[in-house]
């Protein structure tokens, strides 16, 4: 009995309705792919809310130190929080962040083979630093919220998606030129601190956790209209948005 084979002009049909298949399904698998990455985003930022809360439950309902002028690097948050989340470092990353050895915009900042690496800032307006302390990088720390149990938490953010460990924005800080314009550029390094969070990691937003433990994807545009300290006000004229964020939702 003859066995039969396909024909080349069969085997080529079959791979053409695979290869179409496969295209029609790459968009959905990738859109899967993104939205399982997000969710592992705010899976880690609600532990970071439970570690956070219990930080200053242990510490009188405070926050710590953070950096500041002088201060050796024990008050960061990576480090003072090690206890909290050594056994799953990972926590530290959102899936999405790219290596933070890579030249990438939406990488994770610090170095992998160190413990010094991950891809949320915290809120520094938080920190609770030495009354000594007046100010930091030229903001004024006594704008500081320093504690936990703040009127209004639901307007303050705590920790998010960042290009840096941490950030003090200010209503008057103006939006990045590009999408992947690096929060060093232009002397970022010292002021207009809300480019360290202005990143379009989760198109148009970032994943946030807020003091009252809420999770929010924060518009873009919408950190002009957060309260990120005491003063921060909202009166003030937005600004020039640039043509990357045109499209973005406007605040509200």
């Amino acid at each position: 009995m003859t066995k039969k084979a396909f024909t080349l002009i069969e085997l080529l049909v079959v791979i053409s309705i695979i290869s179409i298949l496969m295209a029609i399904l790459m968009p959905s698998l990738q859109k899967v792919r993104y939205q399982a990455k997000s969710l592992v985003c705010n899976s880690n930022l609600r532990q970071w809310g439970i570690m956070l809360t219990a930080y200053t439950n242990d510490y009188d309902g405070r926050f710590f130190e953070g950096w500041y002028e002088g201060c050796s690097n024990n008050g960061v948050w990576v480090f003072v929080m090690e206890k909290y989340y050594a056994a799953d470092p990972e926590v530290r990353c959102c899936p999405l962040a790219k290596n933070p050895d890579a030249e990438n915009p939406y990488k994770a900042w610090g170095y992998l083979d160190n413990r010094f690496y991950g891809s949320y800032g915290m809120n520094s307006w938080l920190y609770d630093p030495p009354r000594t302390v007046k100010e930091t990088e030229g903001h004024h720390t006594i704008l500081n919220w320093r504690r936990l149990a703040i009127k209004k938490g639901y307007q303050v953010p705590m920790l998010m998606d960042s290009q840096w460990i941490d950030g003090w924005p200010e209503h008057y800080d103006i939006p990045p030129t590009s999408a992947g314009q690096d929060w060093l550029e232009d002397d970022g390094h010292n002021k207009n601190h809300m480019r360290r969070f202005c990143i379009n990691r989760h198109v148009g937003n970032v994943n946030s956790i807020f003091v009252d433990l809420h999770l929010e994807k924060l518009g873009l545009k919408q950190m002009w209209r957060t309260k990120w300290h005491q003063r921060f006000s909202f009166s003030e004229p937005l600004p020039a948005w640039p043509e990357w964020m045109e499209k973005f939702k406007d605040p509200k």
